[in-house]
């Protein structure tokens, strides 16, 4: 297996673009994109500055519209594509990350338009939604009181661990997901909600 890293700012077109011809260059076709670059910048709505909802929409959302945007003609021309993108059960709504929740809700309709205007073509776009996972983000910006709420709901009682997300993820990046297409697929231990 051939594997690379590439370093790029997904919130810059520009840099989108550049990392993209590199991996066009060195791979010559690319058949699955998985758009996971998530920030947030907790704060209540009244409060929330420019910068703060910028940064977070622009990190969340607009990057994977840049991904999409620029890796759509390679996967149209091969007929065959997987874009996966990683929201949040946030995406429905949680106190004081209205700029979090709403890059995420955004992601559902970037995958639902994406799945209708190319899955004649042979590409898929799909949205996983994770519960609460232990992920760097989780652990350093996760309240007490929300990690005590979801231990005490959540009917498997514990947070999610990264390889059974990554599992799902590596399905519908396969044959085997092939129409499975516009579909929002939770990932959360059976508790959906969050305070």
């Amino acid at each position: 297996m051939n594997v690379k890293a590439y370093q790029m700012d997904i919130r810059d077109s520009a840099s989108v673009e550049q990392v993209g011809d590199e991996v066009l260059n060195d791979f010559d076709s690319i058949g699955v994109a998985v758009c996971n670059a998530g920030i947030n910048r907790p704060n209540l709505l009244v409060q929330m500055s420019d910068e703060e909802w910028d940064d977070v929409l622009r990190t969340n959302l607009t990057g994977a519209f840049y991904v999409a945007r620029y890796f759509l003609p390679p996967m149209m021309s091969r007929r065959f594509g997987r874009f996966i993108l990683i929201s949040s059960l946030g995406y429905t709504g949680i106190t004081g990350q209205a700029s979090y929740c709403a890059s995420k809700a955004g992601l559902h309709g970037l995958a639902s338009a994406i799945a209708k205007e190319y899955g004649r073509r042979g590409i898929t776009a799909n949205v996983v939604v994770p519960g609460l996972f232990d992920t760097d983000m989780t652990r350093e910006g996760l309240s007490v009181t929300t990690k005590e709420f979801w231990l005490q709901y959540c009917p498997l009682g514990r947070v999610g661990k990264l390889d059974e997300l990554s599992r799902l993820i590596t399905f519908l990046a396969s044959d085997g997901a092939a129409f499975i297409n516009g579909q929002a697929i939770p990932v959360n231990g059976g508790l959906d909600w969050s305070p």
